[in-house]
């Protein structure tokens, strides 16, 4: 099974608290979670880059997400184990 990182940038976001919860309640829990906080922008993205490069052969996926990001419910839904293994796509666009 893929081995998955998932990186959040936060600057003090009130949400992180729910992602965080949220994330230690998905059902697929080969993943680790790191928080880059504190920083200035660029120093925060060069870090998040700089720990993708590092640890590029430990992980299969990497997932970046902002501090005030979460999943839409708790349903343990938001991270598919099934789908792990399939090349990672962006849909960005508006909801209707």
């Amino acid at each position: 099974m893929a081995r998955l990182l998932i990186l959040t940038l936060s600057s003090g976001e009130a949400a992180l608290a729910v992602q965080s919860r949220q994330l230690a309640n998905q059902s697929f829990q080969d993943f680790e979670h790191e928080i880059i906080s504190g920083l200035p922008n660029q120093a925060a993205h060069n870090r998040l880059y700089r720990t993708i490069m590092d640890k590029a052969s430990s992980f299969d996926l990497f997932m970046k997400l902002d501090g005030d990001m979460t999943f839409r419910t708790d349903n343990h839904g938001g991270i598919d184990a099934r789908r792990a293994h399939l090349p990672l796509r962006c849909h960005v666009g508006r909801d209707h």
